[in-house]
């Protein structure tokens, strides 16, 4: 048996409702309370998987990690054109890592760097969005706070084991973002098919290790860090370069941004050039 957590909507009235004027103001607090009784509900079927709680009962309500019901129009080699009202914007210094936003639907590698995952998180789970955190059993959610994820809307699961799969089965279908650190007890089978559940459920899937068939890859690379003087003050700052390779470019970007307290910042101007793309897994640092 397995369980698939949906939206629940209300039944439609048998009568011919009268023509709406406008939404009512009630229609957003029930969007809330649906998202939240989802995540809830993908909660209790990952702490099901891995046998923290049996909120569920027996482990047969655990969601396998099965292709969606729905087909994915889109696919991996389809006109991927970035719907604008769907993408995700990225502030500050992190901005030209993607020129047309995050897009919806897609997964993200992340390389060298936590603070950049949990920023493009943070991006993510605005205006609502509910996040999870699966198999980062070193985070800090101090840290995390920080860079703007909302803690309250954060599911986190930092030791998953070896159901991996189907703890990322249940998560799925009730969360807006995914975030995955080691990924390494998934099978290339289950890699395609949370990949094509991520597409059709317009979640964003963001990983801290490889992932083969990444929309985006970013490499980051660690810079220096400000504040310390002659023997005294205080690390303010710290930079990095970053490396984007998207999939379906024909190009590289790469930008050198700071981190601050006021958040990601560009490190210099301007911090973004093309690549060429003919000598693959060079990066070129700009500047």
């Amino acid at each position: 048996m397995s369980l698939t957590v949906r939206p629940v909507m209300e039944p439609m009235p048998s009568s011919p409702a009268p023509p709406v004027q406008s939404r009512p103001q009630l229609d957003q607090s029930s969007e809330v309370a649906t998202r939240l009784e989802a995540a809830r509900r993908a909660l209790a079927t990952a702490e099901s998987a891995v046998g923290v709680h049996a909120r569920l009962g027996s482990a047969e309500n655990v969601v396998p990690l099965t292709p969606p019901a729905e087909s994915d129009p889109g696919g991996r080699d389809s006109d991927q054109r970035v719907d604008l009202e769907r993408a995700v914007d990225i502030p500050g210094g992190l901005a030209p890592l993607f020129p047309v936003g995050m897009r919806r639907g897609s997964a993200v590698q992340v390389l060298g760097s936590t603070s950049v995952l949990l920023s493009l998180a943070a991006a993510a789970a605005g205006e609502g969005a509910w996040c999870a955190m699966v198999g980062l059993p070193d985070l800090g959610l101090a840290a995390a706070a920080e860079l703007g994820l909302p803690l309250e809307r954060t599911v986190v699961v930092p030791r998953p084991g070896p159901d991996l799969a189907a703890v990322l089965g249940a998560l799925v279908d009730g969360v807006d973002v995914l975030v995955v650190g080691s990924t390494t007890a998934l099978l290339d089978r289950e890699r395609r098919t949370l990949g094509s559940r991520v597409r059709v459920r317009e979640a964003v899937l963001l990983t801290a290790g490889p992932w083969s068939g990444a929309d985006v890859v970013l490499k980051v690379d660690p810079g220096g860090w400000y504040g310390i003087g002659r023997g005294s003050g205080m690390l303010h700052s710290g930079e990095v370069t970053i490396a984007a390779r998207h999939r379906r470019g024909d190009a590289s970007l790469v930008v050198r941004a700071r981190r601050s307290g006021n958040g990601w910042e560009s490190a210099q101007a301007p911090a973004l050039r093309a690549l060429d793309m003919q000598r693959p897994g060079e990066l070129v640092r700009a500047g």
